[in-house]
């Protein structure tokens, strides 16, 4: 298997994460692209994680490999209140490197109205643990780096106005580490 036929195949299944999101500043915030209604969602959802410990966020993800095509679903929540969910579609190129995501993205309150987003583009390492992209957050491209490595399981999104870490739980991370030990 190449790289990211590699990658995605590993991270099959359904995985529980932390999220810990802090804007770092409210001016670059506001200087940003996002329309007004995102931004007072981030500054929520940051204020709030704030004062009350970090969100959660489930990810379900299954590689259809005849289609090379990963579909990959996300839940974003607070207190088991959906505040962001996403359905998307990861493209895996042939030459086992890159991948190209497209799909759609729903916002609290208004969960029923899809926001589609398309050609967001990624690289997955030649090592299988590791991937960078430009991720769909709240209608913009924000960096991030995924490492998935059997002892380590941490997505990073960082911009001038934000840090957020997405950390898989303690029983997800040890689900990551049988199967690097199976594998290797």
């Amino acid at each position: 298997m190449i790289p990211n036929q590699t990658y995605y195949s590993r991270n099959t299944g359904q995985w529980d994460w932390r999220v810990s999101l802090t804007i770092i500043s409210l001016r670059a915030l506001w200087k940003t692209k996002l329309s007004m209604l995102r931004k007072i969602q981030l500054s929520i959802y940051s204020f709030v994680q704030y004062w009350m410990g970090p969100g959660s966020l489930l990810t379900e993800v299954y590689y259809k490999t005849s289609d090379n095509i990963v579909y990959h679903r996300t839940c974003l929540s607070k207190w088991g209140i959906p505040l962001l969910k996403g359905e998307e579609r990861i493209h895996l190129n042939d030459d086992g490197i890159n991948v190209t995501m497209e799909g759609n993205l729903f916002y609290w309150p208004f969960l029923f109205i899809a926001v589609p987003f398309s050609n967001y583009e990624g690289k997955i390492e030649s090592c299988t643990c590791k991937a960078k992209y430009n991720f769909p957050f709240f209608s913009i491209a924000v960096p991030a780096t995924t490492q998935l490595d059997g002892k380590v399981g941490v997505v990073q999104m960082n911009t001038l106005w934000m840090k957020c870490t997405f950390e898989l739980t303690k029983d997800s991370l040890r689900t990551l580490k049988q199967r690097f030990a199976q594998n290797c």
